[in-house]
């Protein structure tokens, strides 16, 4: 039909030329009856696709999300763009930010992409460096956070892409609530530890009952997520709204005192965060007797597809979820941990190989 209307088009258009030129022109002898006209023929420009990125790029993120990003769509990625070939470099999410502050402050070195945490973009941004993503995201921004958008924004530009967000919650280990004689149905589980108080009870019954430690917060060496989740969860932080540092307040100091509560009783273990007798920590069963499996684990919902992917996948159905505990009865019971953002430095040599790989993670209802 298309093809049929340009040739319509392109008849009329003849004819009109004809009769321009019959008006303006001098008088022609007539054709003779039995002369037709010439066929029309239409010319139909095909359309154009673009093609596609090729070339390498170096990602920086943490091993985990590598590990995540492998085993479910990296594949297809490469089925799409197969002349994009992907290196990655791990870096913690913190340690991303320090790494890309670096390289911009020293006008080299930058990944290509670089995934870091969204509550932390914000220094980065500071520092300039990065590529605009505005009209990139724009197709997308319906669909991303609010909240999370304006972390990635500065002077009305966009220049991150946020991945995921991070609503706190407690996970916990269905057996070994059980061997402890504690309920492991999710709902009275939630009624169980609703505040920090009553949390701390039932680590106490879990130590006195099991010997094993309720999660893992280690004295001289931790990254403090528990203590800034329980601060957030207070509209809490570091700092007052006019930049007063407040980290001495009442409040902090308060909180920071319920978390020692918890050292003082001895139910939380040594291990840090994210290291391998961490890991192994979250994997072992409820009785090894050469790992102290952790009871439970503060921390944002995402860890829940960790947790079933690689963290602790031989624990099967062991591991529950409900809500994080409050500082109150009928307090919040909610708060923000991380949450991921993707930045292309200004660096990058390959911004469009890097995009992506960005929205094909990002852009995609499968992935």
């Amino acid at each position: 039909m298309q093809r049929s209307s340009q040739t319509m088009r392109f008849v009329s258009a003849l004819l009109l030329s004809g009769v321009l030129l019959a008006a303006c022109g001098p008088t022609a002898s007539p054709a003779p009856a039995n002369t037709e006209p010439p066929a029309a023929t239409a010319v139909v420009v095909e359309p154009t696709t673009a093609p596609k990125p090729t070339g390498k790029i170096v990602v920086w993120m943490q091993e985990a999300n590598q590990d995540q990003i492998e085993k479910t769509i990296l594949d297809d990625f490469k089925a799409e763009y197969p002349g994009i070939e992907v290196e990655f470099v791990n870096y913690s999410p913190q340690e991303s930010w320090n790494q890309l502050s670096l390289a911009i402050q020293g006008g080299t070195g930058a990944a290509d992409v670089v995934l870091g945490e969204t509550q932390a973009v914000g220094r980065i941004l500071d520092l300039g460096g990065l590529t605009d993503l505005t009209e990139l995201i724009a197709p997308y921004q319906d669909k991303i956070s609010g909240p999370m958008l304006d972390f990635s924004k500065k002077d009305g530009k966009v220049y991150a892409a946020t991945w995921d967000i991070g609503p706190v919650m407690l996970y916990y280990r269905r057996d070994i609530f059980e061997a402890a004689g504690l309920s492991s149905d999710p709902n009275e589980v939630n009624e169980l530890v609703s505040t920090w108080d009553k949390y701390l009870g039932v680590c106490q019954t879990i130590l006195d009952e099991t010997g094993l430690p309720c999660f893992a917060s280690n004295k001289a060496n931790n990254y403090g997520t528990v203590y800034t989740n329980m601060l957030w969860q207070q509209g809490l932080g570091f700092y007052s709204d006019d930049g007063t540092v407040t980290i001495d307040s009442p409040e902090n100091v308060a909180t920071l005192e319920k978390l020692g509560e918890f050292w003082e009783a001895g139910v939380v273990s040594e291990d840090l965060e994210w290291t391998d007798g961490w890991y192994a920590a979250l994997n072992a069963p409820a009785d090894d007797a050469n790992v102290k499996a952790v009871a439970t684990i503060p921390i944002a919902a995402w860890m829940g597809g960790f947790l079933k992917n690689w963290a602790a996948a031989d624990r099967g159905g062991d591991w529950g979820v409900v809500q994080f505990p409050s500082l109150t009865e009928g307090g919040v019971r909610s708060a923000n941990q991380g949450g991921s953002t993707f930045v292309i430095p200004e660096q990058s040599q390959n911004k469009e190989a890097a995009w992506a790989f960005i929205e094909y993670i990002i852009g995609r209802e499968e992935s």
